[in-house]
């Protein structure tokens, strides 16, 4: 297994930086006409009279996210934002919905390398399922299974509270707990937002007590 991880890491190394650089160039050249069109698009939803000044400061609150995938996620969110300013609720809900699967879906294919190399990984490194899940609490009370990468050795015990494990327990694979100190454990929920299980923006979903 030691030989199949280094090279294993070796082509990780070599394909994920240069796949990344690509389109962090491509989209860094991008955001600012992207993050420009979006502002103008949300505030056609206000009064005429107030979209001058609303315009400046959306521009100004991006501006100090850090961050240029922030700057967009940030631009997007003022869409739903201006749509509950206008008194169109139940249009900003669809809206929002709408924005989770294009943000989820965007994510998803910017960072399929990624997630095919921390796949290959924790095949590698351990015997079990690449991906579990947790049950989470949602909305009414309901709950429903939320996806994770696998940071644990599947022989041990993989409750509610595992996620909840310290970063020196045993159970936690190497590769895991790198997952869980980058939180990249928790990408896979991107296909929670695609099922409308969770929202991109909203309260965080704990484990039913």
């Amino acid at each position: 297994m030691g030989v199949l991880t280094v090279i294993g890491a070796f082509l990780v190394a070599l394909i994920v930086p240069a796949v990344s650089r690509l389109l962090s160039d491509e989209y860094k050249e991008w955001r600012p006409h992207l993050v420009r069109k979006v502002i103008r698009f949300s505030v056609r939803f206000l009064p005429q009279s107030e979209r001058g000044r609303y315009e400046e400061e959306f521009s100004a609150h991006i501006e100090d996210t850090p961050g240029d995938l922030s700057k967009l996620i940030v631009a997007l969110s003022l869409i739903p934002a201006a749509f509950r300013m206008s008194d169109r609720p139940l249009l900003a809900l669809g809206l929002k919905r709408a924005l989770d699967i294009f943000i989820a879906v965007g994510s998803l294919a910017l960072l399929m390398p990624l997630l095919i190399s921390v796949a290959i990984f924790i095949r590698i490194e351990s015997r079990g399922p690449i991906v579990v899940k947790h049950t989470r609490l949602g909305k009414g009370g309901k709950t429903f299974p939320v996806f994770k990468f696998r940071t644990m050795y599947s022989d041990k015990s993989y409750d509610a509270l595992a996620g909840l494990a310290f970063r020196s327990d045993p159970r936690i694979t190497r590769t895991g707990s790198f997952l869980r100190i980058t939180s990249i454990d928790e990408l896979p929920q991107l296909f929670n937002v695609l099922r409308g299980d969770m929202s991109l923006v909203g309260p965080r979903a704990y484990p039913p007590i």
